[in-house]
């Protein structure tokens, strides 16, 4: 996450692509600050990209329990 340099970060991304995915995004670091991001298309930003799969893949490589 630190290498993101998430809060110069734009706060929209847009790929111009109609019916995209897209993902909004709330980080709250440094004692409460917070950067808000949304993105539609799920990012041109190779950092977000990276951080999205990462998300994306705890669906998957985490042992999930319902209560």
């Amino acid at each position: 996450m630190n290498d993101l340099d998430f809060p110069n970060l734009n706060d929209n991304y847009k790929d111009g692509r109609k019916d995209n995915h897209a993902c909004f995004l709330t980080i709250t670091y440094d004692n409460g600050k917070l950067k808000k991001i949304s993105d539609y298309g799920l990012s041109r930003n190779s950092g977000l990209k990276k951080l999205y799969n990462l998300m994306f893949e705890l669906r998957f490589n985490q042992e999930w329990e319902k209560k």
